[in-house]
């Protein structure tokens, strides 16, 4: 399906698929857009357990642009292709970013935990970088109950830090909001990001050593090299060659891939596409 938060205009808030209170079993196989507003989300998961599987998603053309916004959720986000601002949403219309974000989670205390497997994000962001905004493939905050422990996993992704002039892969934006792993995950290194990472809102991490070396969460086997797509952003299958071929986890992997053919791979690939 072909869905969009809004057909025309910009109204104050723009959803593609919300789902929240334990709503939505499964959203799967879809293009989905916030397409324009003040804020403009493609998919808002809150308290939702849902299987996100296999889409595309942008947050659309919108100051603050979200591609996917989670909320004290215990969702499964597998096989999705992710972007935060896009101008082809944006038609004739011109919008300069201030947001622009591929997935914003925000983690609470229990036992709710995201679990982020074999995706891309991307911060998304004007055409042309350097444009006076923020993007981040991934920004990871807390509610106001915040987690006491490390929370959410996020396996075999990889994350491209979007075009604003301050860019990241991976933003923690409050001290609380710790993953509880990240393996084998991709920071791409394609737009020179700000930082591959940014721990604790305060510090810079450029090296996918440090990034494995980061206190407070379990990271293992980081890399940053090009994944080698066959035609950034419209096909993303990646090419002979691709260092993320046969480089993920086999944890938790899901069994297909975003064309839904089988992850043969041992270890399967790293991504949204199993070549």
């Amino acid at each position: 399906l072909d869905i969009r938060g809004s057909e025309a205009g910009f109204p104050n808030a723009a959803t593609g698929v919300r789902c929240e209170n334990g709503s939505c079993v499964r959203v799967a196989g879809n293009v989905i857009t916030g397409r324009g507003g003040t804020q403009a989300t493609g998919v808002w998961l809150q308290q939702t357990g849902a299987l996100v599987d296999r889409n595309t998603v942008r947050g659309g053309c919108s100051p603050t642009a979200v591609g996917v916004y989670s909320e004290d959720a215990w969702a499964r986000l597998q096989n999705n292709r992710v972007f935060g601002f896009t101008q082809q949403d944006c038609g004739s219309a011109t919008t300069t970013p201030g947001q622009s974000t591929g997935l914003r989670a925000l983690t609470s205390t229990g036992l709710r935990e995201l679990d982020v497997h074999s995706n891309f994000f991307d911060g998304g962001g004007q055409a042309s970088t350097g444009a006076t905004c923020t993007s981040r493939a991934v920004a990871l905050g807390a509610t106001s109950m915040p987690p006491t422990v490390p929370n959410g996993l996020f396996r075999n992704n990889i994350f491209r830090a979007g075009t604003c002039a301050t860019r990241y892969g991976f933003e923690e934006l409050v001290a609380s909001a710790d993953p509880r792993e990240l393996a084998n995950n991709d920071f791409d290194p394609a737009t020179t990001p700000t930082a591959l990472y940014f721990d604790e809102a305060t510090t810079a991490v450029t090296t996918a050593a440090g990034i494995d070396a980061l206190a407070g969460t379990t990271a293992t086997a980081t890399r940053s090299v090009d994944p080698q797509f066959t035609s950034y952003p419209t096909d993303l299958h990646l090419l002979a060659g691709s260092m993320c071929i046969d480089a993920g986890t086999t944890t938790g992997a899901p069994a297909y891939d975003m064309d839904g053919a089988a992850r043969t791979g041992t270890p399967p690939d790293i991504g949204p596409d199993e070549r």
